[in-house]
């Protein structure tokens, strides 16, 4: 992630460290206490980040201090992919809990239910429309929730394709992988 001092990374294999890379490449590392697995810049300048494994998501400052931690209501949540929306809230989504929540900066979670069950939601975006769109693993699904907690599922014509990555492209749609269905899927925002 771009941020504050060059480009942010987590480190969730034997080390628990969250990291900067410079311009000049010069990399500083930052221990937390628990897996860090994604991370985004928040409404309030901070480094946020989920916690995978221990559902929770945590908010550090961009000089390395962990100053809050917040526990997902969905216990085996398994909180993934965050980013800021476009009303000030964190929104993540919750790979195992088949959930896309919002977060405060005061840590105040509201979640909401995906209609697919085991869909395995990963990456999220902001989408052109001020929408939050997300990709759904094992439901075959690209996800739109609005900042009002309003879910659409759109299905992906190839069967089993597992969705993983989603991106505006520069036409406005929104552009995808499809893991196993080796292809690249596009689907355009509604009017």
């Amino acid at each position: 992630m771009r941020g504050p001092g060059g480009l942010w990374f987590t480190e969730h294999g034997h080390r628990l460290e969250i990291g900067n890379i410079g311009t000049n490449g010069t990399v500083v590392e930052y221990p937390v206490p628990l897996v860090p697995w994604d991370l985004g810049m928040g409404p309030d300048g901070a480094i946020w980040y989920t916690e995978w494994p221990n559902d929770e998501v945590a908010r550090m400052t961009i000089t390395g201090a962990v100053t809050n931690q917040y526990a997902v209501p969905t216990v085996n949540s398994n909180p993934n992919v965050i980013v800021t929306g476009p009303d000030g809230l964190l929104w993540f989504t919750e790979y195992a809990g088949d959930k896309i929540a919002s977060l405060t900066t005061a840590g105040d979670i509201a979640e909401y239910a995906v209609h697919t069950a085991h869909s395995e939601p990963g990456n999220i975006i902001v989408g052109p429309d001020g929408a939050l769109w997300f990709t759904e693993h094992a439901g075959n699904r690209i996800g739109r929730i609005t900042t009002a907690g309003t879910i659409t599922e759109y299905e992906i014509p190839t069967a089993g394709s597992a969705p993983m990555v989603v991106e505006v492209g520069s036409d406005g749609a929104l552009w995808f992988t499809e893991y196993y269905g080796n292809k690249i899927g596009r689907i355009s925002v509604p009017e």
